[in-house]
């Protein structure tokens, strides 16, 4: 279930960079977690379609090409990663990208 969510992660990263634009994967990791982060330099996402990010509506955000989406793949990227007891969010700041990271408790 993680390759699912990083790979819509990524896909989502990608289709709302700007044009020619950067995605980066990148890992962290402790003693307890082990953190995944994908970001773009794309617009950004404000603050009013932030607060329900995860949620599933009708209220669909465009990408720089003018395409749509529900949202439905960010909604089974939460709930794959809270099935595995994970986290996952976001921080975006308008003109100046979005990174998603996926939390995961570390297998000893």
């Amino acid at each position: 279930m993680t390759i699912v969510v990083i790979r819509n992660l990524f896909a989502n990263a990608v289709k709302f960079a700007s044009h020619y634009g950067v995605v980066r994967i990148s890992t962290s990791s402790n003693e307890s977690y082990t953190t995944v982060a994908i970001n773009n330099d794309g617009p950004g996402i404000n603050n009013e379609q932030l607060k329900n990010i995860f949620a599933l509506n009708t209220n669909t955000v465009r990408d720089a090409l003018n395409r749509g989406r529900s949202g439905l793949s960010l909604v089974v990227c939460k709930t794959f990663v809270e099935l595995n007891d994970g986290k996952i969010w976001v921080d975006s700041i308008q003109g100046d990208g979005t990174t998603f990271y996926i939390q995961f408790k570390r297998a000893f």
